[in-house]
């Protein structure tokens, strides 16, 4: 929202002590403005590797649970339950770049999560049905997401995220999921 220029004017007259006031109100208002200001001025970029390893962590725990609730109970993952977890786990990373912009993680953690989410249901992308229709455009969407952000990432990090890029290409290209991966024009892998 623009601010009126008077209004500013307004506000940058006031006293010093209500200006701060005024600051510290808005911000406590805002939760993702305040974790950010967290990140940048208490806990510093040097912290970034840690917060992303949290991350990590988070996704980690949530998908070892998952297996082990499949494992027990082959039934209680369809397709549809599948988009479920991935998208409450896309949750972690949308907050964490909100608040660390951190570009790696945009695309690693994502990744990470469409990799590890499709090893558990391989059955779920052979071919197009009813019960995966949701799934399949999800996964395009995300992979179309990754493969831009990939683009611009430092070729250092290209390289270390090459085997997981090409084994979610080699799965694209090869299930249900590939009539929207030509027309998207995925490549088949990366050099």
């Amino acid at each position: 929202m623009a601010i009126d220029p008077e209004l500013k004017r307004a506000i940058l007259d006031l006293p010093e002590k209500e200006k701060v006031k005024l600051l510290l109100k808005l911000i406590g208002k805002d939760a993702v403005l305040t974790k950010q200001l967290h990140y940048q001025l208490i806990e510093g970029v040097e912290s970034l590797d840690e917060k992303r390893n949290e991350v990590i962590k988070k996704i980690d725990i949530k998908l070892d649970y998952l297996k082990g609730i499949t494992e027990k109970h082959p039934s209680y993952l369809s397709p549809a339950m599948l988009l479920v977890w991935m998208r409450d786990l896309s949750g972690f990373v949308n907050e964490h770049v909100l608040v660390t912009k951190d570009k790696l993680a945009d695309v690693e953690l994502r990744l990470q999560i469409l990799n590890r989410g499709c090893d558990l249901l391989p059955d779920a992308l052979t071919e197009p049905t009813r019960r995966n229709k949701t799934l399949i455009p999800y996964i395009a969407g995300r992979m179309k997401f990754i493969l831009s952000k990939y683009k611009s990432l430092h070729e250092d990090y290209q390289y270390d995220l090459k085997e997981g890029m090409n084994k979610m290409l080699l799965l694209v290209h090869h299930s249900a999921v590939s009539r929207l991966a030509k027309e998207l024009g995925f490549p088949k892998q990366i050099e």
